[in-house]
């Protein structure tokens, strides 16, 4: 194992993870105020709907001719379908602004995974080379405290650590 590669990775992941997560953030932002917009177009979706029912009141009443009320219910059901389709298309980017926020946050758990992972090799490393040099001071070997481990994989490890030492190989 190499520490300084170990190191790397590290200051890699931790860096791309506050990226993200500052992504994260803008994308919480244009969540919200795309959810403040489609507020708006809903409330005025509704006093359209209003204005409709008023048209028709109005017409009743004889405030409004026919011919007033067709061209007042024609603009105002023009307006109506602009909204609708506008609200349709915000709740779309609403939509896709809360999978790439989902997104993000499975990028975030994964790079936290990692990054915790390679903390652990680091660190178990870290406390290898530290076992190493009090053996070699002390010249007696001390049992392992962590879970027993096939005597191949620790020779290995020892070897992994003695190179990094610069320790000479005994076979």
């Amino acid at each position: 194992m190499n520490p300084e590669k170990s190191e790397m990775k590290l200051i890699v992941l931790q860096t791309h993870g506050e990226k993200v997560e500052q992504k994260m953030e803008q994308h919480r932002l244009e969540i919200m105020a795309t959810e403040a917009a489609l507020k708006v177009l809903m409330m005025t979706r509704e006093e359209h709907q209003k204005a409709l029912i008023n048209i028709e009141t109005e017409t009743r009443t004889g405030q409004l001719t026919p011919a007033q009320a067709t061209i007042a219910r024609k603009y105002t059901k023009k307006c109506c379908d602009f909204v609708d389709n506008f609200v349709k298309g915000t709740e779309i980017k609403l939509f896709m602004a809360k999978g790439k926020l989902e997104a993000l946050q499975d990028v975030v758990g994964n790079l936290r995974s990692d990054r915790d992972e390679e903390r652990k090799k680091l660190d178990g490393f870290r406390q290898a080379q530290e076992r190493a040099l009090e053996e070699l001071k002390t010249g007696t070997e001390k049992a392992e405290p962590e879970a027993p481990v096939t005597p191949r994989k620790s020779r290995k490890i020892r070897e992994d650590v003695a190179r990094s030492l610069d320790i000479p190989n005994k076979k």
